[in-house]
Formats: C-alpha cells, sequence, structure tokens
C-alpha cells in the first residue's frame, strides 16, 4: 500500500509565465497471489499480482482509477493487462481508451517490458522498457 502527495511547493517558471503545478494525491494497493514453488534456500516468488490505484488532481477535480493483473507464465515471461479511466480523458475517447496490455521478459537483473496502449482516434502509443535492477 502507498500514499503520495505531489508537487507541493513554488509555480514551475516557463519562458515569461508561470504555471501552477497540480497538486496529486496519489492511493494504491496491491497483492501478490499464487506463491511459486521455491527452491529450499531461495526465495518465493509469486504468478500473480493485482494492483489498484487512485489519483486525485486537486486543483483540477480530475480523478483516475486503475487497476491491472501481472501473471508469470514463466520465470522469464509475464503478460500483463489493465485499465485505466481518468474522469478528464475517457469521457472524450471512449470506454475502451482505458484498456492496456503488455509482456515482460526478465532474465538475471535485466528487463524488457512492452506495452500496447490504445488512445482513441489517434491510434496505439507503444511503449517500450529497458529495465536494470540491482
Amino acid at each position: 500500500m502507498g500514499l503520495a502527495l505531489q508537487n507541493m511547493g513554488y509555480e514551475a517558471p516557463f519562458i515569461l509565465e508561470a504555471s501552477v503545478l497540480p497538486i496529486n494525491l496519489k492511493v494504491g494497493i496491491s497483492n501478490r497471489c499464487l506463491p511459486d514453488k521455491s527452491e529450499q534456500g531461495k526465495p518465493c516468488s509469486y504468478k500473480l499480482i493485482l494492483a489498484a490505484d487512485l489519483n486525485y488532481s486537486i486543483l483540477d477535480s480530475i480523478w483516475a482509477v486503475g487497476a491491472g493483473v501481472e501473471y508469470w507464465v514463466h520465470p522469464v515471461l509475464a503478460i500483463r493487462a489493465g485499465y485505466k479511466y481518468n474522469s478528464a480523458i475517457n469521457n472524450t475517447l471512449g470506454a475502451l481508451a482505458g484498456l492496456t496490455c503488455g509482456v515482460g521478459f526478465k532474465i538475471g537483473i535485466l528487463g524488457i517490458d512492452y506495452a500496447l496502449v490504445p488512445y482513441g482516434d489517434l491510434g496505439y502509443t507503444h511503449r517500450i522498457s529497458l529495465i536494470a535492477k540491482f
């Protein structure tokens, strides 16, 4: 479980004007399910992770709710799906704009993630992340 209050502070300068930073309240929770059998002496990993979060922009009164699932089909391969509803965006782009899906690969400390995110009439966004965990 996590809680964050973001962008507390001064205005952000931008060329000739200053812009007020959006103050955000974020709350999130996740749960690991389906423990994978661990070998003796090694920590147990989990095959299924469920997560949900809430983001509220205090100045704009815009809120977003998200939920997702990650399932490790193999120790090096994960599949992911999620949905995010944003009160400012989904109302104009339609309900399907919040759907996401993706895959992740992990070998040792290195990983790569791919996500496909539809964005209404603008088409799809492809997101790729390279990861090194130390």
